[in-house]
């Protein structure tokens, strides 16, 4: 019996034991720990983090531009201003050469006078410059229409365009984003980005380059203007810009290749790389094309008015641009509010020089060491009223 007893306890013991298994200490399986990580997994996952710590803001950040820019009527028509197309009028192009102080009269017109200008840029629709723009590579608007002799420049200004953008860190070169939105909306990331890229810029420059003369320009402005400098002040700063070594006082004896391959093509009936007389005499020849092309458009009628930029004050600008008179001033609250600012005893002086600053004394030219450049120079120095 006793016998009989022990086996019937280790059956009973037996099956206790499948009913309840000891602790074990082995690792899960895998589809356990599935079920146990998986929401883990997915969340850790780096898409999910991109797409949580950039794509969902920059959609924010868009949706911004594209809603107040774009579509501002889909949230109020009475709060907010109506879009400008690339076809509307704006207000005022201002143009002038590199190291004229087109960056110093962007700021202030944004920030004193509130208008929505911008440098360099032209694109309403992701940008907030639906009052106007101030560039010197809009420019090229009044440049002669395309001749025979000129006919290839929009190919090689395009061809040098980019490496001239990228090795100088030059975006306001014949960049095709800074006119019009794009017809070919490729990424930067796109394998065959610089193809459509180079495309977008010879179609851009067919239609900007001496559209003045031709009176085809696809983006009317109310008013145009020529900020000039004394010439002798900007080519100083243009050498101290592109022929400095590091800040030191040492003058290179050329400017940087990808600028004058850059100046070659922008002025196919000028040979800069062909010039001896090192980087004052290219910044020279240079300053002289750019404003003796600007002059003859202002000669022709093609532009409305001229200023120094020394002797304004911003409200001269904003009288010259229209601002001042309510029938010539596009948007009309910008005439309330600068008309009250520049009528009242507050009204801003003398345009300062304090952004950009290039030179700070470092280059001063009082020869150019050839005569017949130096002629040309004061010729063009009485041209402009100075």
């Amino acid at each position: 019996m006793a016998i009989r007893q022990r086996k019937k306890d280790r059956s009973n013991d037996r099956s206790n034991n499948q009913k309840n298994p000891p602790p074990s200490n082995q690792a899960p399986t895998p589809k356990d720990s599935e079920e146990v990580t998986a929401w883990e997994t997915i969340s850790r996952h780096p898409a999910v983090l991109g797409l949580v710590f950039l794509g969902i803001p920059y959609a924010i950040y868009c949706s911004y531009f594209f809603l107040l820019l774009q579509k501002p009527h889909w949230i109020s028509n009475d709060l907010l201003r109506p879009a400008v197309s690339m076809a509307d009028e704006r207000q005022v192009l201002i143009v002038g050469t590199m190291s004229s102080g087109t960056t110093q009269i962007t700021h202030e017109l944004h920030d004193i006078l509130n208008l929505e200008v911008g440098h360099e840029d032209s694109d309403t629709n992701w940008k907030f410059v639906r009052d106007g723009s101030i560039s010197w590579f809009h420019g090229i608007r009044f440049f002669p229409a395309f001749s025979e002799h000129r006919r290839k420049v929009p190919v090689k200004l395009c061809r040098v365009a980019n490496q001239f953008i990228t090795s100088l860190n030059h975006p306001y070169a014949a960049n095709p984003g800074l006119f019009t939105p794009p017809q070919y909306e490729v990424s930067h990331l796109h394998p065959n980005f610089s193809k459509y890229w180079f495309k977008e810029c010879v179609r851009i420059m067919w239609t900007e380059y001496g559209c003045a003369s031709r009176g085809d320009c696809p983006t009317p402005f109310r008013k145009t203007l020529i900020q000039t400098r004394k010439p002798t002040k900007i080519v100083e700063s243009l050498v101290a810009k592109y022929c400095k070594q590091d800040g030191s006082d040492t003058i290179m004896g050329m400017p940087p290749t990808s600028l004058i391959e850059f100046l070659d093509a922008l002025f196919p009936e000028h040979n800069f790389a062909s010039l001896e007389n090192t980087c004052t005499s290219i910044m020279a020849n240079y300053v002289l094309l750019y404003y003796n092309m600007l002059l003859d458009a202002y000669d022709r009628g093609d532009v409305d008015g001229m200023y120094h930029i020394e002797d304004v004050t911003l409200c001269d600008v904003a009288q010259f641009s229209g601002l001042l008179n309510k029938t010539d001033t596009v948007f009309g609250p910008n005439y309330e509010f600068v008309s009250e600012l520049c009528n009242g005893d507050n009204a801003p002086g003398l345009i300062g020089q304090h952004r950009n600053v290039i030179n700070q004394g470092r280059v001063k030219i009082f020869d150019l060491q050839d005569k017949d450049l130096e002629k040309r120079m004061l010729k063009l120095h009485k041209r402009m009223g100075y």
